[in-house]
């Protein structure tokens, strides 16, 4: 999946004092979950532009963060809460790939095994959408046999929202999302037809059990 990158950070700058680093993906800031180039896009003041398909300029926005969740080179999650403006860096919309099921666990159940729960913070949810093409796909796929296609999609597409619910839990403090429910759902109008796949579950604290 492509995620945005910083490439580089201004010296001396409020974003470098506050540990940003070139090669740090951003995945959600003040909130919101950064999962398109559009998506960042609508952070950024109407001053900052996007630049080809891939490349970012966000050193003309004058935009301020407060707090952001990124993704390290060494693929550790942490929280900035600092101060600093967009226009300290430049971004680039990259594929990352980045194994969250290591970082963030989920269970359908209510345990980890081989985990103690020492906290439950929230409920935390994720969805994605897709238009009439896939629906149609997908019904011609249950009438007709497997469509392997249309089953790499929604694979795809479950992968997307259990991802994006691991960083929902990862916002407020959590490490671990228990009760997962996928729900797939589709809904009508004159004009479209679209398939909402929505995830959902707690966001728990939990560390190696025998670790105390």
């Amino acid at each position: 999946m492509k995620r945005i990158k910083i490439q580089e950070v201004s010296p001396e700058s409020k974003a470098a004092d506050a540990g940003f680093q070139a090669g740090d993906v951003l995945l959600a800031i003040d909130g919101m979950i950064i999962e398109s180039k559009e998506k960042f896009r609508e952070i950024l003041s109407p001053g900052a532009s996007i630049q080809g398909r891939d490349s970012i300029d966000s050193t003309s926005s004058d935009q301020s963060i407060s707090n952001c969740l990124i993704l390290s080179d060494d693929h550790r999650v942490k929280t900035i809460s600092a101060p600093f403006s967009l226009r300290e860096m430049k971004c680039v919309l990259t594929k990352v790939e980045v194994d969250f099921s290591k970082i963030c666990r989920v269970s359908t159940t209510n345990e980890i095994p081989g985990f103690k729960i020492i906290e439950s913070i929230d409920v935390v949810t994720a969805e994605c959408a897709y238009g009439m093409s896939i629906i149609e796909s997908f019904k011609v796929a249950n009438d007709s046999g497997r469509n392997d296609a249309t089953q790499q999609i929604l694979r795809q597409a479950r992968q997307f929202v259990l991802d994006e619910m691991r960083i929902e839990a990862l916002q407020i403090g959590g490490n671990a999302v228990i009760g997962v429910d996928l729900d797939y759902m589709e809904m009508s109008s004159k004009r479209q037809e679209q398939l909402f796949i929505v995830a959902s579950g707690t966001a728990v604290t939990i560390r190696p059990q025998g670790s105390d």
